[in-house]
């Protein structure tokens, strides 16, 4: 039986270049697919970061019901960082679709790590190493059996930007065998499965160069149609991506603005040799017989020992003296008294400081040229609605001209330079819907990460949390669909709420080296 729905999730998948190579010639399957059916650019969450917007499309919700707007969150009461964990109670639409007895199977889709029950299969093998990837769990083995132990993501981010090509399209493929096999194991009334473009996108900037690598994610969507021939199918992304201008330290700026005082002394951080030897461990065999040796916390302080991060930096920071620091990437805390152990703005002073800083962001210029760059400043009232709202940070920037960096640069402004990271973020997405339930339409305008669950669901006829923030998108939908001649309908969001046991902290350690690994995180 052919699924009602394939959703295919290409991570970074920027609609300019899809557009662009549409209009060449370079992707016929995608170009047929908006033609037939509706196109549209996604807006993501507020950073464009994977996450949250994975899981904001994934459960209908923004960052204030999700409690966190990064892959890392700060400690509440405190200046310490704890990664995320994804084993939030808030469930996927898949999970509802589950359990209204439809049968999903959810192949490599990001920020789903470790996989849940579900009526059917789950595999999320982006940040595994070791540990079971799927369910059922004794899946994994089955299907290591039939294509053997691949990887499906990056290990060795220097071989990734050395053999960029090869490496890119052999996890690419390793992910499409993956999808063959579990395809194998249904019939799926939803079939979603997760493929990349995100990584090309960091270290590659020439538009020929990234428009060859669009080439292949066509040809990889033409293939997943052949293999399923769906009655819909959905393409979306979490963010687009496209060249930077230059690398942004924020808490560097911050200190030359007058925003964040160090203690004396602590100026600056040479990178330490360490780190460099514990790169090279990483590569050996030497480094799976002595991890389970090493504590966690010694791992995680050997990744970090270079050029400080935050959270290294912290016991470095006068915080007596400072107004603002910024734990993780386009996002600023302000040091406020009751808030944090060292705060010193009062709530009266609050308004005054987060307006300086807003004002001070909107007037960066390119140290060379002398041109503004492009720049969006929110408060977090602007973009966060929700019960943890005022957990998350005061000011919440981005700028699609700069790559933003939590740790302190040698000074607040420098160049992107090949080599390194070129590329970044954009804030709109990918849509194309096509299928016997979707309306011809071309191009359509409005549309949200937040609004792809609540769709979804309502085109299956499923019930829908009330407390989604995402739109039922009634529009897209053809005259002759039955989702054009039935009201959403909603439940209490306590209906959907799943239990979950967080993942422990190994598998956190493991989960962390690999995004960095991935270029997620720094």
């Amino acid at each position: 039986m052919n699924p009602k729905v394939l959703l295919i999730a290409v991570d970074g998948a920027d609609p300019i270049f899809v557009q662009r190579g549409v209009q060449e010639g370079l992707m016929p399957c995608l170009a047929r697919l908006m033609k037939e059916g509706c196109w549209g650019l996604l807006r993501s969450t507020m950073p464009p970061i994977s996450c949250p917007a994975w899981i904001s499309m994934r459960t209908g919700k923004n960052p204030g019901r999700l409690g966190f707007c990064d892959f890392y969150r700060l400690v509440p009461g405190t200046y310490r960082l704890e990664m995320v964990n994804y084993q939030i109670p808030d469930a996927a639409f898949w999970e509802v679709l589950s359990d209204q007895g439809f049968r999903v199977g959810v192949v490599s889709i990001h920020m789903t790590y470790p996989p849940t029950p579900v009526n059917g299969v789950m595999i999320s093998p982006v940040y595994a190493r070791s540990n079971v990837f799927s369910y059922p769990p004794q899946l994994q083995a089955e299907i290591e059996a039939q294509i053997g132990k691949r990887e499906y993501a990056i290990t060795d981010r220097e071989q990734f930007i050395s053999n960029m090509w090869e490496v890119h399209w052999q996890i690419e493929e390793n992910r499409f065998q993956l999808a063959q096999a579990v395809w194998a194991r249904g019939p799926f009334d939803l079939f979603a499965c997760g493929f990349d473009i995100d990584r090309v996108h960091h270290y590659v900037a020439e538009t020929e160069t990234l428009l060859a690598f669009y080439e292949g994610v066509d040809r990889i969507v033409g293939r997943m149609l052949e293999l399923t021939q769906p009655a819909n199918v959905i393409i979306i992304s979490d963010h687009g991506g496209g060249p930077v201008r230059g690398h942004l330290y924020i808490n560097r700026w911050l200190q030359e603005q007058g925003f964040l005082r160090l203690l004396p002394g602590q100026e600056r951080q040479q990178r330490l040799p360490v780190d460099r030897v514990a790169r090279a461990l990483r590569k050996t065999w030497l480094a799976r017989i002595l991890r389970p040796l090493v504590p966690v916390e010694t791992r995680r302080r050997l990744i970090h020992a270079r050029a400080p991060l935050f959270e290294d930096m912290a016991s470095r920071i006068d915080w007596a003296h400072t107004l603002a620091f910024a734990p993780f990437e386009n996002a600023i805390y302000i040091n406020v008294r009751g808030r944090f152990p060292h705060g010193v703005v009062s709530p009266d002073e609050y308004g005054a400081v987060r307006r300086r800083i807003t004002k001070a962001l909107l007037s960066l210029r390119d140290p060379d040229s002398g041109e503004p760059y492009c720049m969006e400043v929110h408060t977090r009232e602007d973009v966060f609605h929700g019960p943890y709202e005022d957990k998350l940070p005061d000011i919440i920037f981005f700028s699609p001209d700069l790559y933003v960096r939590s740790l302190f640069g040698p000074r607040a402004l420098t160049r992107a330079r090949p080599g390194g990271r070129v590329g970044g973020h954009r804030m709109d997405g990918v849509f194309i819907a096509q299928g016997r339930d979707f309306a011809p339409q071309g191009r359509v305008e409005g549309l949200s990460i937040l609004d792809v669950a609540p769709t979804i669901l309502h085109l299956f006829g499923a019930p829908i949390p009330e407390d989604v923030d995402g739109r039922v998108r009634e529009d897209l939908f053809a005259p002759d669909s039955p989702a054009s001649h039935r009201p959403p309908r909603y439940l209490p969001a306590r209906e959907f709420h799943r239990h979950r046991v967080p993942h422990p902290e190994e598998d956190t350690w493991q989960v962390e080296e690999r995004l960095r690994a991935l270029g997620y995180i720094e």
